[in-house]
């Protein structure tokens, strides 16, 4: 600004920066000069805005793919991506090239289906095409676990979980492959030798355990040969009790079986030492250290030897061979040491068992050496001995015991006087009492249960004593209880879902004919009450079952878009009941709307267990505060929970200052039935209710305890992509056309039926009816070109419900129209019904109106 500035100098000005100049006989440009200069330096500054955001963005998309690279090269399970069309391999992870031994530059040059069998291929082909045109994998039975053939041949079973992913702009899918064949091998071994358990807790024979040891055998390895043999330390003897061989056509041999031996060189090394594999190469010889059995002029290319151990005791030499080469891996020799320590116990059970009656030393070994607790006392109730077991059961040691009373066990509230004059009562009438339960209280304060099964010894020369023993089934009966607890819950859901079913057709009906009296019967004064007093009083009873087909979780699941701030402030007054007077409660909501696709009586059963949790864990007081945030849940985030994923979440956060969770009951809080409450205060379902919920919804929760400082509950759920809908006012009435198509209602209830049929014939439509699928079938047969519409019951008899019988229908006609109605519905027609915009279903109970509008516009929508 100035008085004598000339045009060079202004121009000169403005090259230096200036925004413009003013002369002072000019004063009036003073005030648009300024605000030109301010708007000026205001879009420079947004330039610079912009310009630095994209730089910002460039920079993340660059962090982004790096951190992706990192995930999928570093990731330790085989991984890659395929092309949805052509099914080739488009990239492939370190892990793939040295789990499978092709390198990079074979897997590029072939598909998916090059990693299956042959024979398994086509199905492969058509599982994919069924799956990446939007087929249910559930419904097809090829899901989960796959076999692949690695390129040296061997197969292997794959657990599969792939996504759609885009991939340099075609269409493609990430794929994680997690080998499960030593998994599924361990199962399979685990469930083997459970068996054996079980079946050798009956033999009574070493020939006989020894047979059903074969079968264990024969069910984990292919063998040629098999040899059990007993040893007796003490004598230094072995004795063969089973030998088979294999001839040379295939046929099994017993080999019989000579007397006790010593043991050859290879059987002492075994038993000193441990298990052997041996693999031999060609040529074959039978070696000097062993003797042979069966056919001797054949020697074994592969064997493994194991010895049968009961503890550190080695009890006898179990062996499997065979004739092929490598025939067996390290990995088979410890199942069969294994399936040898599994045999141990037993064996020696029954050996000693057998030479019970025969030498009182063989007693005391099976007296020191059994899991039960065993007690010897005289008629005076003395105790005279107790095994180790006996010792650990009652928490006392052998000197604390022996000699004294046995009441000297219990706790003065279980009347030890009384117990002791009951029993020498008994020892005088010799009564014998087999597998009765006695719930005890234990003088070091442990309440029990113990089995007690008792007999009376008569030794020569002596007076006679009373054998008990006693096992600890306290955890049994706690399983037995849970069980028990978990049928009661399911009997009472399957009860209130009947019901429920069955009296919304009752409430069909009722609600139907009163519905007709008020429109069509012109009652005036009482009688219109009357008839308006009976549809609200179906109105009320349709709430209640609706409320118990909540319970019975036989209610169809209602997805919609749902603010988590809206429903934790609908619960507060229920919260806040619940809470009781002594624990606060506080709220904290999302800032902006926190929408999830969800179903609210679902969210609002997750709030309710988590708070009751949260109560039950303050007894004399606290605070509950209850978050709700919208958070980006980063990669580096997932390593805390393997059910996260990445991405845009709502989360649901309770915080108690109560006792906290111990650290080794946090893992378990989410496991059905476990619970540390007292007996009867709790099921063990609560937490394990909400985790099920949370999955349902693909999301996930986590949980932080301190002991003392309280618990930390977060729940995440996708973010909906939907926007909030407003709350739909409750629909005049208007006026339903009626029409001429053919109808066919298929409905077990005759009532029900009767009604249906009676109010869309007076809306002129022509009516056909069937009480079950197969009648309905029987109708279509004659009649499909006439029906319209088929308006079904989803529960029906004769086993075929009413989505059974529409998919019967849509495949003789796809565009055939279908309502579907009932009263309850979700688990008799599949898990992936789920209510949705633009599925015809018409709850039970409903008003004659309703029938008819849904009726209408089935028939008007455009297919």
């Amino acid at each position: 600004m100035s008085g004598t500035i000339g045009e060079q100098a202004a121009i000169d000005g403005l090259k230096a920066g200036a925004t413009d100049y003013v002369l002072k006989m000019w004063p009036d440009r003073l005030a648009p000069a300024v605000r030109r200069a301010i708007q000026e330096v205001e879009e420079k500054r947004k330039r610079r805005k912009v310009e630095t955001e994209l730089i910002q963005r460039e920079k993340n998309l660059r962090e982004s793919e790096q951190q992706y690279r990192l995930i999928f090269d570093g990731n330790p399970t085989p991984m890659w991506v395929f092309d949805h069309e052509t099914l080739a391999f488009l990239e492939v992870n370190d892990a793939a090239i040295q789990h499978y031994g092709y390198s990079r530059e074979e897997f590029l040059k072939m598909d998916v289906t090059s990693l299956r069998p042959v024979e398994e291929v086509p199905a492969m082909i058509e599982y994919l095409h069924r799956l990446l045109h939007g087929a249910n994998p559930s419904k097809m039975g090829l899901a989960g676990v796959w076999r692949h053939r690695k390129k040296d041949g061997t197969l292997i079973d794959v657990e599969i979980k792939w996504s759609p992913i885009s991939f340099h702009g075609r269409m493609a899918s990430l794929t994680m492959a997690n080998d499960i064949t030593e998994r599924r091998r361990m199962e399979h071994r685990d469930a083997a030798l459970s068996k054996l358990g079980q079946s050798l807790s009956s033999a009574t024979s070493p020939e006989e355990a020894a047979g059903i040891i074969r079968t264990i055998a024969e069910d984990l390895f292919h063998w040629d040969a098999f040899a059990l043999d007993l040893y007796d330390e003490g004598t230094d003897l072995v004795q063969p009790i089973l030998n088979l061989d294999t001839n040379r056509s295939g046929k099994r041999i017993t080999v019989e079986v000579g007397q006790g031996r010593k043991p050859s060189g290879r059987a002492r090394r075994v038993i000193a030492h441990g298990a052997e594999l041996i693999l031999r190469e060609e040529p074959i010889a039978m070696p000097a250290d062993v003797v042979p059995f069966g056919d001797k002029s054949r020697p074994s290319a592969s064997l493994m030897l194991v010895p049968m151990r009961n503890r550190t005791k080695v009890i006898g030499l179990l062996s499997i061979q065979s004739y092929k080469l490598k025939a067996y891996s390290q990995q088979d020799l410890t199942t069969l040491q294994a399936l040898g320590d599994h045999c141990g116990g037993a064996l020696e059970r029954i050996r000693a068992e057998q030479a019970l009656h025969e030498s009182e030393m063989l007693f005391h070994s099976v007296w020191e050496n059994s899991v039960d607790g065993m007690r010897l006392t005289d008629e005076h109730g003395t105790v005279v001995a107790v095994n180790e077991a006996f010792c650990k059961l009652v928490g006392m040691r052998r000197d604390e015991l022996q000699g004294r009373p046995f009441t000297v066990i219990y706790a003065d509230s279980e009347n030890p006087e009384r117990i002791l004059q009951t029993y020498r009562r008994r020892f005088q009438e010799r009564v014998i009492e087999r597998q009765i339960e006695r719930k005890l209280m234990l003088r070091n304060g442990n309440l029990v249960i113990l089995e007690d099964t008792n007999s009376f010894v008569d030794l020569s020369g002596r007076a006679p004593l009373l054998l008990g023993l006693f096992r600890d089934v306290t955890s049994q009966k706690q399983l037995e209880e849970q069980l028990r607890q978990s049928q009661k819950m399911e009997a009472i859901g399957q009860l209130a879902g009947g019901v429920a079913h069955d009296f919304n057709n009752i409430l069909t009906v009722i609600h139907g004919h009163a519905a007709l009296l008020m429109s069509g019967a012109n009652l005036s004064g009482v009688w219109a009450r009357s008839a308006q007093q009976i549809s609200q009083g179906a109105e009320r009873a349709a709430s209640l079952t609706r409320q118990l087909l909540a319970f019975s979780r036989r209610q169809v699941m209602k997805l919609q878009c749902l603010d988590m701030n809206e429903v934790v402030s609908n619960m507060t007054q229920m919260l806040g009941r619940l809470l009781g007077e002594d624990i606060s409660l506080q709220l904290n909501y999302a800032a902006q709307p926190a929408l999830v696709q969800a179903d609210a009586s679902m969210l609002e059963q997750v709030l309710l267990n988590l708070a009751v949790n949260s109560r039950d864990a303050m007894p004399k007081g606290g605070q509950l505060s209850i978050r709700i945030s919208v958070q980006d849940v980063s990669l580096n985030q997932l390593v805390r929970n393997p059910d996260a994923q990445a991405g845009k979440f709502v989360c649901l956060t309770t915080s108690d200052n109560g006792c906290g969770i111990a650290p080794d009951n946090l893992r378990r809080v989410f496991e059905p039935f476990f619970t540390t409450k007292e007996i009867g205060k709790g099921t063990g379902l609560g937490l394990a209710t909400v985790y099920g919920i949370i999955k349902q919804h693909q999301g996930w929760i986590d949980v932080e305890s301190e002991l003392g400082k309280g618990t930390t509950f977060r729940v995440f759920l996708p973010v909906s992509k939907e926007t909030l809908k407003p709350k739909e006012e409750p629909p005049s009435e208007r006026p339903v056309r009626g029409g001429t198509e053919t109808i066919l209602v298929v409905e077990d209830e005759a009532p029900v039926r009767e009604l249906v049929c009676s109010l869309l014939a007076r809306q002129g439509y022509k009516i056909l009816q069937a009480e079950s699928g197969p009648k309905a079938l029987d109708v279509w047969k004659t009649s499909k070109d006439k029906i319209d519409l088929l308006l079904t019951d989803l529960v029906m008899p004769d086993r075929m419900n009413g989505r059974e019988l529409a998919e019967r229908l849509w495949a003789d006609r796809p565009r055939l129209k279908v309502i579907f109605t009932s009263g309850y519905s979700a688990d008799v027609v599949g898990k992936d019904f789920v209510l949705r915009s633009g599925l015809n279903y018409l709850q039970k109970p409903y008003p004659p109106q309703k029938l008819a509008a849904v009726v209408r516009d089935c028939l008007d929508a455009v297919n």
